[in-house]
């Protein structure tokens, strides 16, 4: 679903249908970028309207994938990184 909202098939309004029928009010979004984007808002922005949707709780987790597998090699260089799976 998350590669349709950035591709715009999923609008704004379906999501916030979906929220409101299946009652969620925790939302967790983790995503991978390179620094080029970081600067770019990358539809992140329309999470603004989640949060009006009564989402109480937005965590996003930007990280370049090369800092990831550099970490996996060097992690005493990456002390600041941490990386949870839920």
């Amino acid at each position: 679903m998350k590669k349709d909202i950035e591709a715009g098939i999923v609008t704004d309004e379906d999501v916030l249908e979906l929220f409101e029928l299946i009652r969620i009010k925790d939302f967790h979004l983790g995503t991978v970028q390179s620094k080029d984007n970081r600067g770019q808002t990358n539809g992140e922005a329309k999470w603004h309207n989640i949060v009006i949707g009564g989402v109480k709780h937005i965590q996003f987790n930007i990280v370049d994938e090369k800092e990831l597998l550099d970490a996996r090699v060097h992690p005493e260089n990456h002390e600041d990184l941490m990386v949870r799976v839920a």
